[in-house]
């Protein structure tokens, strides 16, 4: 006769029983379960990240192309400036997989949606320059291409360093474009910006000698 009143006598009457070994299978059923499921999720977030970085690969080239174009467009002889390619390239869709979009990492799918919204934001900009300051698209049109294309680049890298994809080796290694001409577009800007001050210091010193010279000594007629 078993004793249920002790944790041993508890112990052999379940298994004399089989409610332990139903427990035990349930949990090993519920446990395949949750393998299987993460296996799918990790699985579905790797394929959306590979299509992703591709995408966004693709698209730094486009932007390295971009400067490329315009730093060697013609100039017609009518022309003030050259017939520079003022649209920026454009981003193909993204794949439209909800596991996938489900699965992968929210720090990386934010930034992959936030480019959208950096291209138009910076294409805006173009505009205003094209339509305002035309002159200033020598630097404008390099800057904008080369942040928006180092940003995608960056981001097809981190999504393969997520997901242990293989590393994307280029024929031609375009990055060094993008950010020669990032650089020296800021560069450009920045001793745009620092002449414009010194223009203004000296209106304002030709005003301030201007009105000196103006000035009658007190009593004068």
């Amino acid at each position: 006769m078993v004793d249920l009143t002790t944790w041993t006598g508890m112990l052999v009457f379940a298994a004399t029983t089989g409610i332990i070994t139903a427990i035990l299978n349930q949990a090993f059923g519920i446990g395949r379960d949750l393998w299987a499921a993460y296996v799918k999720r990790k699985s579905e977030a790797g394929y959306l990240a590979l299509r992703l970085a591709s995408i966004l690969e693709g698209y730094a080239y486009d932007c390295a192309s971009f400067i490329g174009d315009n730093a060697n467009a013609e100039q017609r002889p009518d022309s003030p400036y050259p017939d520079w390619n003022i649209r920026l390239p454009e981003l193909p869709p993204f794949p439209e997989e909800k596991e996938g979009w489900h699965s992968i990492d929210l720090k990386l799918a934010a930034r992959a949606l936030d480019l959208r919204n950096h291209l138009a934001g910076s294409q805006g900009m173009i505009n205003a320059t094209a339509e305002f300051t035309e002159d200033d698209l020598e630097n404008e049109l390099p800057e904008h291409a080369g942040e928006r294309g180092k940003e995608a680049w960056a981001l097809a890298k981190d999504l393969r360093n997520r997901y242990r994809l293989p590393a994307f080796e280029p024929v031609w290694d375009f990055t060094k474009t993008l950010e020669s001409a990032l650089q020296q577009a800021q560069n450009a800007k920045e001793e745009r910006a620092h002449r414009h001050v010194e223009w203004l210091q000296e209106v304002a010193a030709d005003d301030a000698r201007h009105a000196i010279g103006n000035t009658e000594p007190p009593g004068a007629s």
